[in-house]
């Protein structure tokens, strides 16, 4: 039967799609859409819903299948990853740049600028480089307003009028506010050994603290350890909310890998300490006596091939400061160890690229051990029974110097762990720890003329052979021609002649900076 015009026009208005309801067509008198289509809608929408699901579930699943153990080197396992062959700058949203004049505890001679002089990615190489400089590099200083900028180096050692406002200076956004001599300095300050240059170097320290903190993983960085006299490369771990106390070390600090620049000829207590050797250290308990260290040493060219140890041929002909090598920490509840990758010649580095979607294979974790890891300090036997059974601290008679102190072993009368009450085995490393590298300049930590980390060699405790000039000279007092020549750091910068022509040699080699290719952390 034949449907009337009526019926045919009523007909094609109820098949006609309902126009969208947009905002351009509110007000236009749009119908709304029919229950039928909105029913159709919403089947639409959670077929799609349930296609992702099922999707992500599924790769999910994948993951989880191609996780290896703990601390795997698989792209499962990898959970941050800075990789600065495919990066153009440091990311502000991971890292923290020091920009003070008293940031470092050992009391160093570097002032810690965010400047790109010092700090900053080679694009040539695809490496993070920190690379010392002078403060006399610095440029012209406007410390006076209205006045033309100063030398840097007049500001420094206060060779300027009008005088001290000339040689006052103040770090640009400063991040050490109230820290005594963060933010500002006056260069030629006088002191009981005579007038204070201002920090006389130039250097970073980056930390991830805030920003990206953890508990236990695999931690890795691909290095070339800098050259240079005086030079202390470093990479730690610092606890991140201090839980188990302010006073360092309580909380904990795990040094993954120092050095020092000087040349493999530099020896400490009769060892050899140059960039040849690399050193790794836990600190932990009441007082900074109770630590456990380690070091591993790189064979010159000539004693590589006559190496009895041909594990520790593998580790590369020049030292740390010529090649790239991987430094690592394996860091869980019960194990904990510092290690550098062997490599053999010919070889892609283990690590060098995460293999996506592989398995561990025959370079991952096997019984909580890598089979190419040379360890250098491991804490993990010691913690299978509690970490830190037993008394800390040091008692006895006292020692002849700090550095004899230092090798005092813990004796069963001293103080009771402060970590006994604490549920954790492993405390004080059972916390979130955060980040730190950074590249500094000498130390004046117990002063001369042993200071802790380059011994009685060091350059700016040399004795003078004639006493300094100082205030109780002017009183008539006769001081003994042994005494310091004045400022340890006054001292650095006057014996520049004996050190800076290896920072020259070093950075004509292109070997002056800390250069990192990519750090990772599995867990």
């Amino acid at each position: 039967m034949r449907a009337s015009a009526r019926e045919a026009l009523l007909l094609e208005e109820a098949e006609e799609p309902a126009p969208l309801l947009t905002a351009s067509r509110l007000g236009e008198g749009v119908r709304a859409p029919t229950r039928r289509q909105l029913g159709a809608l919403a089947v639409v929408l959670a077929i799609i819903v349930l296609g992702v699901t099922l999707s992500s579930v599924a790769m999910g699943r994948q993951r989880a299948l191609l996780r290896g153990p703990f601390g795997s080197r698989t792209a499962a396992n990898l959970v941050f990853e800075q990789d600065f062959r495919r990066l153009t700058a440091l990311d502000p949203s991971v890292w923290n740049v020091a920009r003070t004049l008293a940031d470092d505890p050992n009391q160093g001679f570097q002032y810690y600028a965010d400047d790109t002089s010092v700090l900053y990615v080679n694009a040539t190489d695809g490496t993070l480089r920190i690379t010392p400089g002078l403060f006399a590099g610095l440029g012209p200083l406007e410390t006076v307003e209205g006045h033309p900028p100063y030398l840097a180096e007049d500001v420094m050692r206060g060779t300027c009028t009008p005088y001290p406002a000339c040689a006052t200076y103040k770090v640009p956004a400063c991040t050490g506010a109230g820290a005594i001599g963060a933010c500002e300095a006056t260069g030629g300050a006088w002191s009981s050994l005579g007038p204070t240059v201002i920090k006389p170097t130039t250097s970073a320290h980056i930390s991830t603290k805030g920003k990206f903190e953890f508990t236990y993983g695999r931690l890795e960085l691909r290095v070339r350890l800098p050259a240079g006299d005086w030079l202390w490369p470093s990479v730690w771990l610092l606890s991140a909310a201090d839980s188990y106390g302010l006073a360092w070390p309580l909380s904990g600090q795990m040094d993954v890998v120092e050095s020092r620049g000087n040349g493999p000829a530099f020896t400490l207590n009769g060892q050899p300490a140059g960039h040849d050797v690399a050193s790794s250290t836990f600190h932990y308990g009441e007082n900074w006596f109770w630590h456990a260290t380690g070091s591993v040493r790189a064979p010159a060219a000539e004693a590589a091939a006559a190496a009895a140890d041909a594990a520790r041929a593998q580790l590369g002909v020049g030292g740390f400061a010529e090649g790239f090598h991987t430094f690592g920490l394996f860091w869980n509840a019960t194990a904990m160890y510092t290690y550098v990758l062997l490599e053999t010649p010919g070889t892609p580095p283990r690590g060098a690229d995460v293999p996506t979607g592989a398995s561990a294979g025959k370079h991952g974790v096997r019984g909580g051990g890598h089979d190419d890891e040379l360890r250098i300090v491991d804490l993990s036997a010691r913690m299978a029974g509690g970490f830190f059974d037993g008394p800390l601290g040091v008692r006895g008679p006292p020692a002849p110097s700090f550095r004899d102190a230092r090798d005092l072993k813990p004796l069963p009368e001293a103080a009771p762990s402060p970590y006994r009450r604490s549920p954790a085995t492993n405390a004080p490393f059972d916390q979130p720890f955060f980040l730190n590298i950074k590249v500094g300049v000498g130390d004046m930590l117990h002063g001369c003329p042993d200071p802790q980390y380059f011994g009685p060699s060091a350059v700016w405790c040399k004795p003078c052979a004639r006493p300094a000039q100082t205030a109780v000279e002017h009183l008539g007092a006769e001081l003994p021609t042994s005494v310091a020549c004045g400022p340890p750091q006054t001292q650095f910068w006057a014996r520049k002649s004996e050190w800076l022509p290896s920072w020259e040699k070093a950075r004509q080699a292109d070997r002056l900076g800390l250069a990192i290719q990519w750090i990772r952390l599995y867990q």
